[in-house]
């Protein structure tokens, strides 16, 4: 780990392509859920069958409706305040109710202005047409993912240039060390010791470097960038749907220490498996002198014996890592499908007594959220393999 520690503090030097990189990863992230959103007011126009136009003058009269009943609820209940002087715990539960009341009137009274403040941009960039809503949209769509790919191509480009620099910085340093070590030193180590350091294990710490500084990053922010999106419909639907979240990272980090244990233990088999290669190789001669080769080769078939069971073990927790992580995004999924369905058939508020959100879902809404959470499923797929690589090359 200090090692990797090392090679990330490196990093600095090429802070301008560091700095580059992460501002392409926040812009990725942002288009991954700003195009899933993108399909809410898709939505909204095929379901309805209504122009933008008339959704958003529909939604300003809902909203200034429901702040007209919530103002009538807040003084209702302040007329009974005064109507019931000798009740003190009457009194005071009213006065609690009056806050939620103000509390809800002040949400209201937001989303109310969001909508008033939209629909002038409304009026006047998109069609009154549903059909050419949808087409704009649909073309929008196709031109933020051009956009996102080119961010996406230019993270990678970046961060992979970042990762080789550092690697071959490493490569150097180790030869050069090599070069000048005196003789004992440099017999106690051995050429196995160096040609792995240079080949095997600078290989591992690259595409450990790669993913730290592009996936690893990247990744999560697509990971936040959905939760807030599905945050923004219902937050609580949310805190329901992630009930599992706890169960997962537990069983997530023993595998990867997992990992890192056989990961280190690999590459004290590729030192051996150098080892017996070089000592064979360079000194064939001798080998065939004494008549060696059965010997030679026992040595070298045992060495490539043990590196891949090691290598399977790898492969086997890499694997494993993947379906913990898919039960993650399945477990919030199917959570937020039955909860979500309850509330939309039902037009209900509240599920098992506890408030999920403060008036009723619409269908388009739900459809949003579950794909805010389909979206969520995506990057924590690839977050397993992000992770195997970089414990690897953390040894």
């Amino acid at each position: 780990m200090k090692n990797f520690l090392r090679a990330l503090r490196m990093a600095s030097k090429y802070w301008l392509s560091v700095c580059l990189a992460a501002v392409c990863s926040f812009a990725v992230a942002a288009l991954w859920s700003a195009n899933i959103g993108a399909f809410y007011p898709i939505l909204e126009v095929t379901i309805r069958g209504k122009s933008m136009q008339q959704w958003v003058d529909e939604e300003i009269a809902k909203k200034a409706q429901a702040i007209q009943a919530v103002e009538d609820q807040i003084t209702e209940s302040r007329r009974q305040i005064e109507a019931l002087a000798g009740e003190p715990a009457r009194q005071a539960e009213l006065t609690s109710g009056i806050q939620g009341l103000q509390m809800e009137l002040v949400g209201q009274q937001a989303q109310h202005q969001s909508y008033v403040k939209l629909k002038p941009w409304i009026d006047r960039l998109i069609p009154a047409s549903p059909f050419q809503t949808i087409t704009l949209i649909v073309v929008g769509l196709l031109g933020s993912t051009m956009v996102k790919h080119v961010f996406l191509i230019s993270n990678e480009v970046l961060v992979g240039r970042v990762a080789l620099d550092i690697s071959r910085s490493l490569r150097d340093r180790i030869f050069g060390q090599a070069l000048h070590m005196d003789r004992a030193a440099f017999a106690a180590r051995g050429n196995a010791t160096f040609v792995t350091l240079i080949v095997h294990t600078t290989d591992m710490l690259s595409s450990g470097l790669i993913n730290a500084l592009g996936a690893a990053l990247r990744e999560p922010l697509k990971i936040v960038a959905c939760l807030v999106g599905a945050s923004l419909i219902c937050w609580r639907l949310l805190l329901l749907s992630i009930v599992v979240a706890p169960v997962v990272g537990v069983l997530l980090y023993f595998v990867t220490r997992s990992i890192k244990s056989v990961s280190r233990k690999t590459l004290e088999r590729a030192m051996g498996f150098h080892g017996v290669l070089l000592e064979a190789l360079g000194n064939i001669q001798t080998v065939q002198a004494y008549r060696s080769e059965a010997l030679e080769q026992r040595r070298f078939e045992s060495g490539t014996m043990q590196m891949r069971s090691y290598c399977l073990q790898f492969i086997f927790l890499s694997s494993l890592s993947k379906p913990i992580i898919e039960f993650l995004g399945i477990g919030m999924l199917g959570t937020t499908i039955i909860g979500g369905a309850y509330l939309v058939l039902n037009q209900e508020t509240s599920m098992l007594g506890l408030r999920i959100c403060d008036e009723p879902l619409s269908v388009s809404a739900l459809l949003v959220f579950f794909g805010m959470l389909v979206g969520i499923s995506d990057p924590l797929r690839k977050l397993s393999a992000v992770y195997s690589s970089v414990y690897a090359g953390t040894i």
